[in-house]
């Protein structure tokens, strides 16, 4: 029998569009082209889920009207893959519903970052961003206090990793430093500023009426792009997340953008973040902003 083989560039087209949240109807057309059926479907599946794109592709197939196209076993697989990451996810968040009241009572500001965040202020579909935990940074000063409310509230401090807490399902990732630097010392090299400086410009959410604070946008992207290289851009769901992030910025914004790169000394970073969104994800910056960049050369671009 015939080998099936889908060519990467129709299959990196494929994850292009399964990227976007919603989905961009003018490409729709070129969605629909694309094979969705016995091998190719178990290797697109197979790809977002490593990827951390499942759910949206499951969202965008249902969107499209090409959910149905799919054989009832590749269904089940996307159906599955959503409801597994929208069930942790509310597991997660009722966690940090939780521990909230006692955190703000004991006057311990925490900063949430990454996925949760992101849940809260981009994707609001909570089966659309799979996390495996909870990330939380809060200064050094704080910490003794928070890990004494964590206790209480009967989670428990892993013996290999004091920095995550435990409590069954619900792991919390404890960051007493923004760049990990509480593992890793020179990693306070990376920053211009300190990261008070940081902390400072946080700002503040509410989640059930409860406060927390979240990074400064400018921020943030520029720390989910560090967090991005520190894992080699091995998954797009975090390119994903930069992208929805910056999707309804103006000139003023990524100029203000550019300007905090320069200040934290990030401008290298930043220029490698949109290079692999443009290169992956389709996406193009604008034009009066490109030539502001930090230039890469030959050798980083085909690294």
């Amino acid at each position: 029998m015939q080998r099936i083989v889908i060519t990467s560039q129709a299959f990196r087209t494929l994850l292009a569009l399964s990227a976007n949240t919603p989905i961009d109807f003018n490409k729709k057309s070129r969605f629909l082209e694309l094979p969705l059926n016995g091998q190719e479907a178990d290797l697109l599946i197979r790809m977002a889920a490593k990827e951390g794109l499942a759910g949206i592709l499951y969202k965008n197939l249902l969107e499209s009207g090409r959910f149905d196209s799919l054989g009832k076993r590749h269904q089940e697989k996307l159906q599955s893959a959503y409801y597994r990451t929208l069930h942790l996810n509310l597991k997660l968040n009722h966690a940090l519903k939780k521990i909230l009241p006692a955190l703000n009572q004991g006057g311990v500001q925490v900063v949430l970052l990454q996925g949760m965040e992101l849940l809260h202020g981009v994707y609001r579909d909570f089966g659309l961003r799979p996390l495996s935990d909870m990330d939380l940074w809060v200064l050094p000063k704080d910490y003794n206090n928070l890990i004494f409310i964590l206790k209480n509230q009967g989670y428990r401090r892993d013996p290999l990793y004091s920095n995550t807490s435990t409590k069954g399902q619900i792991f919390l990732d404890i960051h007493t430093h923004i760049l990990w630097a509480d593992r890793i010392r020179s990693r306070r090299m990376l920053l211009s500023r300190s990261q008070d400086d940081i902390y400072h410009k946080t700002r503040l959410m509410t989640i059930d009426g409860e406060p927390i604070r979240r990074l400064d946008r400018y921020d943030q992207v520029l720390y989910l792009g560090l967090h991005l290289l520190k894992h080699n851009a091995e998954r797009l769901i975090w390119l994903v997340d930069v992208k929805n992030l910056v999707a309804d910025w103006k000139i003023s914004d990524w100029q203000a953008l550019l300007t905090r790169a320069r200040e934290l000394g990030q401008e290298k970073c930043a220029a490698y973040t949109f290079f692999l969104l443009e290169r992956l994800l389709e996406w193009h910056m604008p034009e009066e902003i490109r030539a502001e960049l930090v230039l890469l050369n030959p050798i980083e671009k085909k690294y």
